[in-house]
């Protein structure tokens, strides 16, 4: 049985380190878009949104291949820090949100099957400091 178990998990997750280099694509485009959304220099060319609209569908099949093969994204803003699928990267004072939620996402998270492929790296909920808001 064991044996079989083993079979069984090399073939869901032999592709594992491919899928995990894979996300630096998906980055990578996310990246480019904004990098050239804020480029005062190309924002006068009337291309652009056709460029953009090409890096779009590029984005859209990585994600389709993505979801075929069970790459999904984690959602994480909005939700409970849960240190099992996110990686607090800051907290931020927030009097809106409930301390612990995720109220930034800096980058995606992602699970192959039941499996975490990349944490999601986030920025967390705290109440403000009693001593900030105290004169002394």
């Amino acid at each position: 049985r064991r044996f079989e178990k083993e079979i069984k998990d090399a073939f869901e997750f032999g592709s594992f380190n491919f899928a995990r280099e894979s996300l630096s694509i998906l980055d990578n485009l996310q990246r480019a878009k904004d990098a050239i959304k804020n480029d005062t220099a190309l924002k006068d060319n009337k291309d652009l949104d056709k460029f953009l609209e090409n890096i779009d569908i590029i984005e859209k099949d990585l994600v389709s291949i993505f979801e075929k093969n069970n790459i999904k994204r984690i959602e994480a803003k909005g939700k409970k820090f849960d240190p099992n699928l996110h990686q607090a990267m800051t907290e931020i004072e927030d009097e809106k949100n409930e301390a612990g939620s995720v109220i930034q996402e800096i980058q995606t998270g992602y699970m192959l099957g039941q499996r975490l492929l990349r944490p999601a790296l986030v920025g967390v909920a705290k109440k403000k400091n009693a001593k900030s808001t105290e004169k002394t």
